[in-house]
C-alpha cells in the first residue's frame, strides 16, 4: 500500500492492555504491517523470515485477526491463551 494513507483504526497492544495503538501514533514511521493470527498456516510458515526482519532492524507491526471462534484453541477467542503462546 505504498503511497496510500492508513485507515483511521484504534487497537489495544498485545501485551499491554492499557496502551492502544492508532494511525495517528506509528504517523511518520516506516514500518511493515503484518496481519497475523495464531490458527494462520502461511503465518506460522512467514514467522521465521519475519524474525529475520526484525533482526534486521525492520520494525514490524502486528495486527492478530481475530475470529469469533479460535480453531487454534478449539474455542473461543481467549487474549490470555494469545500472549502466552506469542511471549
Amino acid at each position: 500500500r505504498l503511497g496510500q494513507e492508513m485507515p483511521a483504526f484504534n487497537l489495544p497492544d498485545l501485551m499491554q492492555d492499557n496502551k492502544p495503538w492508532t494511525n495517528e501514533s506509528l504517523k511518520g514511521e516506516v514500518y511493515l504491517l503484518n496481519v497475523w493470527g495464531t490458527w494462520c498456516p502461511t503465518c506460522l510458515v512467514e514467522l521465521g523470515y519475519l524474525t529475520k526482519l526484525r533482526e534486521q532492524g525492520v520494525k514490524i507491526i502486528g495486527l492478530y485477526y481475530v475470529q469469533g471462534y479460535d480453531a487454534d484453541f478449539d474455542g473461543p477467542f481467549d487474549m490470555q491463551s494469545l500472549r502466552s503462546e506469542v511471549s
